[in-house]
């Protein structure tokens, strides 16, 4: 995690996409940024992908929420791995 790079995907130029990237890709990408990145990031963050948004931000964060427990279970799971223990598995 502390050599995590962040990558964004231009889901703009992929027309045929625009309407699944609002309703999953843009909300996961958002809940990565909120577990992962510091508030000045997230804060820039926001602003570059509000500008491309079909909708209020307040839409998309709404509904980054539902990703929110699978991306904190997916968070958890890669720092213990960058640590060298064993991943908690649900039991």
């Amino acid at each position: 995690p502390e050599a995590a790079e962040l990558y964004l995907l231009d889901v703009q130029r992929c027309p045929r996409n625009r309407r699944r990237a609002a309703r999953k890709t843009w909300p996961q990408f958002w809940a990565d940024c909120e577990l992962f990145l510091t508030p000045a990031e997230k804060e820039f963050a926001a602003a570059r992908l509000a500008a491309c948004l079909p909708e209020p931000f307040s839409a998309l964060a709404a509904r980054a929420a539902s990703f929110l427990p699978k991306e904190e279970k997916r968070r958890r799971h890669e720092l213990a791995l960058a640590a060298g223990s064993q991943p908690l598995t649900p039991g």
